[in-house]
């Protein structure tokens, strides 16, 4: 946590932005993000530990919506207070995917776990174990989504033939 650092990060960062070499930038800005040291007060940090506790405890009694609610507040005050792709928003973030892939929003699911990925696997590795959890939830989530677009089709293809025998059926009472 070395005040320089921030700073320097910063500046070479802008320098690479000025050389048109954006993605170093972005990489540049991103680990200034992860080595900051901003904290959240003592009075968001209250407000944070209560709304996890409560997303978790209706998360796990089945009242998804309730708790998807409660889980985006605490990510959108974590995120506020220390920046969006810092490694402490981890736990929270996964928390708000694992409660849309329990109600099954898989596509919400997805987009979390993959923001989440983007964030352990470029701290930790490919090897790390939060990153292979969150590489099979990924999975989950695109399993879901296959699912859910078969049901569906599926939907579809059988409203399509009630339809056909419902009109069939009209034609022939009205011809007999």
């Amino acid at each position: 946590n070395d005040p320089k650092v921030l700073p320097f990060l910063a500046k070479l960062a802008e320098i690479f932005r000025n050389e048109g070499d954006q993605a170093t930038a972005d990489a540049l800005d991103r680990q200034g993000e992860l080595t900051s040291n901003r904290t959240l007060d003592e009075e968001d940090l209250e407000r944070v530990c209560e709304l996890r506790e409560t997303g978790g405890r209706l998360d796990n009694a089945g009242a998804h919506d309730e708790a998807e609610e409660a889980l985006v507040e605490v990510l959108r005050v974590v995120e506020s207070a220390l920046g969006p792709s810092h490694l402490d928003i981890v736990d929270d973030l996964n928390a708000l995917a694992r409660c849309r892939l329990n109600k099954g929003d898989f596509w919400a699911a997805l987009n979390d776990y993959s923001r989440l990925l983007r964030l352990v696997e470029g701290a930790y590795g490919r090897d790390n174990a939060l990153t292979k959890i969150t590489y099979r939830n990924l999975e989950r989530c695109r399993k879901g989504l296959a699912n859910a677009i078969g049901m569906q089709h599926l939907a579809a293809q059988m409203s399509m033939m009630l339809r056909q025998a419902q009109r069939e059926r009209t034609i022939q009472g009205t011809a007999i």
